[in-house]
């Protein structure tokens, strides 16, 4: 496997497609570690977008904020690419993930954390009350309301008030 790792790393993403094709027999037995080690090839370079993406959010703190929190989620974040990493390229050297998969899963994830964060942060989106169904119960029969709709409120529950 060392050697595999080594020749793996001597080639850059071009070559090393042509020594898999070319070699189809001699790497027949080891086939998912040559493919994701192409893979990572491309992958491992986005990663850096990837952890930019997540910086960006943790970065924006209020002007009022006397400490910031951002430092530790990043080391904590960075500790979970990490094992996410070694875990995606495991299942896939295991044969159990698609390569492809294998080497990008770590920066799918935290792609979307990342988008998440933003957003979050951006728009200041309040998830509970986007879920709270009593909310948009009200918000909606608000509208109705205004709109000169006559509504009932059998609907609502005793909470509820409009």
């Amino acid at each position: 496997r060392e050697l595999n790792q080594s020749v793996a790393k001597e080639h850059n993403f071009i070559s090393l497609l042509r020594y898999i094709m070319d070699n189809s027999e001699k790497v027949a037995s080891q086939r998912n570690i040559y493919l994701i080690s192409l893979f990572d090839k491309i992958a491992l370079p986005i990663t850096t977008v990837v952890l930019v993406l997540i910086g960006v959010p943790l970065a924006i703190t209020p002007p009022r904020v006397r400490y910031n929190r951002g430092f530790l989620f990043s080391i904590l974040i960075i500790f979970a690419y990490y094992l996410l990493r070694a875990l995606s390229i495991s299942f896939g050297e295991a044969g159990s993930l698609n390569p492809f998969l294998a080497a990008w899963l770590a920066n799918i994830i935290l792609s979307i954390v990342g988008v998440a964060l933003y957003y979050k942060k951006v728009y200041t989106i309040n998830w509970f009350a986007v879920l709270d169904y009593r909310q948009f119960a009200k918000a909606w029969f608000c509208s109705l309301r205004r709109a000169g709709v006559p509504c009932t409120t059998a609907l609502l529950p005793k909470s509820a008030k409009i």
